[in-house]
């Protein structure tokens, strides 16, 4: 396992475990969708996250490109997208938990600012992934983004 500090979290990671279940996804979830709000994510996707984001990810074995989950949340009056989505690795993380359990059935998340424009925080799971349950850290993340594809498409 490999320890990696970031920001205010410990990262233990079993980087191995954590490619080979990248390494079985063939896209994001942005491609498997392929509304026009997720074609728009995937142009500004090399934009979406920042770049100690994205050197994060690389140490910890996921690849930035196949997010297991994004969704379009809404747009602001300056014409500027929001969107969430999720990450696993394999492992744990020792920290605040960016998961705040409301009541019996619903929650919030409380999400650490990166920057202007993205934020994220770290949750414990458990995901049936493929063949077993493995112990899971999520990174959940919001990020906002411009309309980059077609501005006929940009919702109004």
């Amino acid at each position: 396992m490999k320890h990696i500090k970031f920001k205010d979290w410990t990262l233990i990671v079993d980087v191995e475990a954590t490619q080979q279940l990248y390494a079985k996804w063939t896209e994001g979830s942005a491609e498997r969708c392929g509304c026009d709000n997720c074609k728009n994510f995937i142009a500004n996707r090399s934009n979406a996250y920042p770049n100690d984001i994205q050197a994060l990810f690389a140490s910890i074995g996921i690849d930035y490109r196949k997010e297991l989950d994004v969704n379009y949340i809404s747009k602001n009056s300056c014409h500027q997208h929001f969107y969430d989505g999720s990450f696993y690795f394999v492992g744990s993380f020792i920290g605040k938990d960016c998961r705040i359990q409301l009541d019996k059935e619903s929650y919030t998340r409380e999400l650490q600012a990166i920057n202007d424009n993205f934020k994220m925080g770290f949750c414990s799971t458990k995901l049936d992934l493929f063949d077993s349950v493995q112990n899971t850290v999520e990174i959940f993340f919001i990020t906002v983004l411009p309309w980059k594809i077609d501005k006929c498409l940009d919702i109004n």
